[in-house]
């Protein structure tokens, strides 16, 4: 996991799992021994993987950390992955469970670095090269507003915030990747969300809808 934090994107959730055959041949190939076919897999995903670690703990070194946990892990456990699942969705439930494995070991993070990594990656490369300056302020500042508030949630209420809302996954994925039920699910989304509004309510009401008034 060598990429830096500026090369990556946050719209590269719209890039799910279109691989298919692509990925079960590597899986296959994987799954015999082959580490060039394995390396080919996490190339593939790797700014996924990234992406989605550094979403769940807030920290770009911490992030990599998890990258390097749920390399070991899925070379570990590949020969387990079943074929009726979506590789992605397997793959982003090992992210998750790292991720949260992580964070229980390292509560206390940096908010201060957090948001200056979640600033750099949302004015990094991929954007317009001649965007709106005043445009692009904005959008950080959002952003940082955002992830300011979302320290104050759970790790799984953040999970669930992160698949659904921001990773655009359907709630029945979320549930197998989080490995809980609907009814979870939909409480962690519920808190999650009225958490976030009430704070960005109370502490920037003119990003919430009516807030000002």
């Amino acid at each position: 996991m060598t990429e830096s934090a500026s090369e990556l994107s946050p719209d590269g959730h719209q890039e799910h799992d279109h691989r298919g055959a692509q990925d079960t041949a590597l899986i296959l190939r994987a799954q015999q021994g082959d580490v060039t076919a394995f390396e080919s897999l996490i190339a593939a995903y790797q700014r996924r993987i990234l992406w989605l670690s550094f979403q769940l703990v807030g920290n770009y070194d911490d992030a990599q950390d998890v990258c390097q946990e749920v390399c070991i892990r899925l070379y570990r456990f590949l020969d387990k992955y079943d074929p009726n699942y979506r590789f992605f969705t397997w793959l982003y439930r090992l992210v998750v469970n790292a991720s949260l494995d992580h964070i229980g070991k390292k509560r206390r993070r940096s908010a201060e670095r957090s948001l200056d990594e979640l600033a750099e990656i949302s004015s990094g490369a991929d954007r317009d090269p001649s965007p709106d300056p005043l445009d692009v302020v904005q959008q950080t500042q959002i952003r940082a507003h955002l992830a300011e508030v979302m320290e104050l949630l759970t790790p799984q209420q953040k999970a669930a915030f992160i698949l659904r809302d921001v990773e655009g996954l359907e709630g029945a994925e979320v549930a197998t990747i989080m490995g809980c039920g609907m009814g979870t699910v939909r409480t962690h989304l519920h808190f999650a969300r009225k958490k976030l509004r009430d704070e960005l309510k109370a502490r920037h009401p003119e990003l919430v809808t009516g807030g000002g008034s």
